[in-house]
């Protein structure tokens, strides 16, 4: 065997003669030089299953080693002929898999600067010009990637620089572009591996500076956390350029080299149970996605939607990316147990791109735990003290596992730093080889690179694992009294009339100079708005002790960022501005 490569846990359930070559390459080698180990090693091995639907049915269609080496070959020779140099930041603006790929890692070896977003494909044009516009202030690129021709249009109107180089997909399976040098594969573990924009939930997007350690560090803790091994096989409908659907829905596959079947995200929007559909057909073992897609299963999906449905392979439903209802957890269980899903492979996920991807997840076959704590102890004095299941005053928050390995979880005090012990709240602070160094704007002006990452996230420790409550700057504060807006909106999301989903709390300056809180909420179709705000103020009163602004609004109306997240600083913006779309009940026909 290769020196190079070292031997991964041992598999005590591998099929004898398995053909998976599901190795781990040596922790010192970057992504692009493991991958083209594998390439020289296992050339003819499928590994990158791109997916769609005929139908409710899904074909894969699969790319070797040495298929996905002569795109990335392929994409570097575009990139040149664009005028990509060492250092240049090129935006991909890509939802194929395989073409993205080529793209990411042939800017990697060109020791360019790939920064994944949204295509024409995931977002409307306006919210496409839009983040376009505020991620070219930050990274100023040198070239643009699309997959769409319409595209060029949005690109002129939202960068004003006619200097970009603009590349289409579409020249990538046409004819062949020689590069007149060979690529050197080689990259410095503390290079960029790629800038990874934030979702904006919170504001702005910022370019987190990911590095070739912080990405193998990462993939390693999730394939060690996650006992992963050569039966796995990875399913994702999630888009490649959000921090889960890159990590852990394309690179991880091909990092380890198992199968990892990539779907566009259009196919779960248009069809939820394709995903179900998909991890039946292809055996899946590893798939993750936000809170909203298992809510959305667990409800929505039609009972004949689960005929002759398998999902026994099925044993990492990473459950992240926003905040996680326990009821949803036991919902999705129970809905599907019939069909094969065990509980102990709901795994609910912490993580950001700020720390790569993954900071911690419930490990394998671990039962899940639920800490049901009181509400005025946690609000009024940011203490968790755990009560009967069901007691008045109270919440229930999940448990998101413990740290991946190698890392480490503390809980600082919001006032003066100070470490926390175990079962009081405070800021989540994050230290290990995963967590990214700083942003790209903060770094390139010379700040100093960060050893441990402030989360922003409020939670608590309780026997070892990580409980998340909500985001610091979203707290709010009546009355000196401090509630999670994720709490309000779980509370009131249950009540009979709103939609799934769709509620968002948030405070506003009052007339009186105190704060007050505004609660945006969806109605259910039918639902009478009268007796809903009533609904919505006694549940508000009763739970919390305040009362609340009640503002129905149209379906669709809340902003959320581009993988699918509620904005609530965007949601009070249009509230303060008058934009927010007011619901209107359509008037009574007249007989």
């Amino acid at each position: 065997m290769n020196a190079a490569w070292a031997h991964g846990p041992a598999s005590p359930h591998a099929e004898p003669g398995s053909t998976a070559a599901a190795w781990l390459p040596d922790p010192a080698l970057t992504f692009p030089e493991a991958f083209a180990r594998r390439v020289a090693l296992t050339p003819d091995q499928p590994v990158l299953q791109v997916v769609s639907f005929v139908g409710r049915e899904p074909q894969a269609r699969p790319f070797t080693y040495a298929a996905l080496a002569n795109g990335v070959h392929q994409a570097a020779a575009l990139l040149v002929r664009a005028g990509v140099m060492p250092g240049d930041t090129v935006l991909l603006c890509v939802s194929r898999a395989d073409a993205f790929f080529s793209f990411l890692v042939a800017t990697q070896v060109l020791g360019a600067i790939p920064a994944p977003l949204p295509s024409m494909a995931d977002l409307q044009m306006q919210s496409y010009q839009s983040r376009l516009r505020s991620v070219a202030r930050d990274a100023k690129p040198r070239a643009l990637v699309v997959d769409d021709a319409r595209a060029r249009q949005a690109v002129a109107d939202a960068l004003e620089d006619g200097t970009l180089g603009v590349v289409e997909v579409a020249e990538l399976d046409g004819e062949s572009v020689l590069l007149e040098r060979a690529l050197d594969w080689g990259c410095r573990p503390e290079g960029l591996a790629f800038l990874q924009y934030t979702s904006g939930s919170t504001g702005e997007p910022k370019g987190v500076v990911v590095r070739h350690d912080n990405l193998v560090a990462n993939l390693r803790a999730i394939i060690e956390g996650g006992r992963m091994d050569g039966r796995d096989a990875v399913y994702s409908w999630l888009p490649v350029f959000h921090d889960m659907g890159l990590v852990a829905g394309l690179l991880l596959g091909v990092y380890l080299g198992i199968p990892a079947y990539v779907a566009p995200l259009k196919s779960f929007v248009y069809r939820p149970d394709s995903w179900l559909r998909a991890i039946h057909r292809f055996r899946a073992t590893f798939s993750p996605a936000p809170n909203f897609a298992y809510h959305l299963l667990a409800h929505r999906i039609p009972e004949s939607a689960l005929r002759e449905l398998d999902l026994s392979s099925w044993r990492l439903a990473f459950d992240g990316a926003e905040p996680i209802d326990p009821r949803t957890a036991e919902a999705f269980i129970r809905r599907f147990e019939p069909a094969g899903f065990r509980a102990t492979s709901f795994r609910p996920a912490y993580g950001l791109a700020e720390a790569t991807l993954a900071v911690s997840f419930a490990p394998p076959d671990a039962p899940l735990r639920c800490d049901t704590v009181e509400r005025e102890a946690l609000t009024a004095r940011g203490e968790a003290r755990a009560v009967e299941s069901g007691s008045a005053d109270s919440t229930t928050l999940i448990s998101v596992g413990r740290p991946v390995p190698g890392h480490r979880v503390r809980i600082l005090s919001t006032d003066d730093g100070r470490e926390l012990p175990e079962r009081h709240l405070g800021e989540v602070a994050v230290s290990g080889p995963s967590v990214t160094p700083g942003y790209f704007h903060e770094l390139r002006e010379g700040s100093a690179p960060r050893t441990e990452l402030r989360t922003g996230d409020l939670g608590y420790l309780a026997e070892g694992e990580l409980f998340i409550v909500d985001r610091l700057k979203d707290l709010l504060v009546v009355g000196g009294r401090k509630h999670a807006p994720a709490d309000v909106e779980r509370v009131v999301g249950s009540l009979d009339g709103v939609r799934s989903g769709a509620v968002v709390a948030f405070s506003v300056r009052g007339s009186e100079g105190t704060e007050e809180v505004v609660l945006a909420v969806t109605p259910e179709a039918g639902a009478d708005p009268v007796a809903l705000e009533a609904t919505v103020q006694r549940a508000a009163q009763e739970h919390f002790g305040f009362p609340p602004c009640v503002v129905l609004v149209r379906p669709g109306a809340l902003p959320k960022t581009s993988s699918g997240k509620l904005q609530r600083s965007a949601c009070r913006a249009r509230y303060l501005d008058g934009t927010l779309q007011r619901f209107t009940r359509e008037p009574t026909p007249v007989t």
